[in-house]
């Protein structure tokens, strides 16, 4: 009897090593599953420093001054949007949305639902993530000289949210809620403003051929 209870207890002995390795298995495969995810957040801030230098290309010249930094704004987070989730909880814990946001939401959300066929239920989810962009993105334009053909910088800094537990504490920097991974992308772009002495993007219209009814 005493020699069949000691055959039953044959390979225990692997059972340990198998304790004390399968933590460290989790959190490889938990930091693999973070960093796709971070990953795929840094391509959608390069992309949105891409589109925000594009906006500012041709918005740079603009007025009044508010409208071409809300463009510039809208570019990154309409590009940004793409790439990162919808759900309220995040937007809750990524602090304030900007109030620009919301007409831009539904904007976006209304024109990716007819590029894409989306139904009422899908747009409010895509408004979501506009603003989820909104909350986390922070857009900064720099230009070199006064030049019409100085170089555009423009800095898109976002504020990753992390999803994985144990590894979201590990990779946030501060390790502490709400967890984020904040990421930068520069993108520099020539500038495209118009030669004139003034600066600005328009026609200066001759004001005797407004007077005549000429022009609108």
């Amino acid at each position: 009897m005493t020699i069949r209870r000691l055959n039953r207890q044959h390979g225990v002995s692997y059972s340990l090593p198998f304790v004390l390795v399968i933590p460290f298995y989790l959190t490889f495969m938990a930091m693999t599953v973070e960093v796709a995810f971070l990953l795929q957040a840094k391509l959608g801030t390069m992309a949105a420093a891409h589109a925000a230098g594009r906006a500012a290309r041709v918005w740079l010249s603009a007025q009044p001054v508010e409208l071409r930094e809300q463009r510039i704004r809208q570019a990154a987070w309409t590009r940004l949007a793409s790439y990162i989730g919808g759900r309220q909880h995040e937007i809750d814990v990524a602090g304030p949305v900007p109030a620009e946001a919301e007409s831009g939401a539904t904007e976006y959300a209304q024109a990716a639902g007819r590029y894409l066929g989306n139904t009422q239920s899908d747009e409010a989810f895509l408004r979501r993530k506009y603003r989820h962009a909104a909350a986390r993105a922070e857009v900064r334009v720099e230009v070199a000289s006064n030049d019409p053909r100085a170089m555009i910088k423009v800095t898109v800094r976002f504020r990753a949210p992390l999803y994985v537990p144990v590894a979201s504490r590990f990779l946030d920097p501060d390790m502490r809620a709400p967890f984020e991974y904040p990421m930068t992308a520069t993108a520099t772009i020539p500038n495209d403003a118009p030669l004139s002495e003034s600066g600005t993007l328009g026609i200066e219209y001759d004001s005797d051929l407004t007077a005549r009814g000429n022009l609108p």
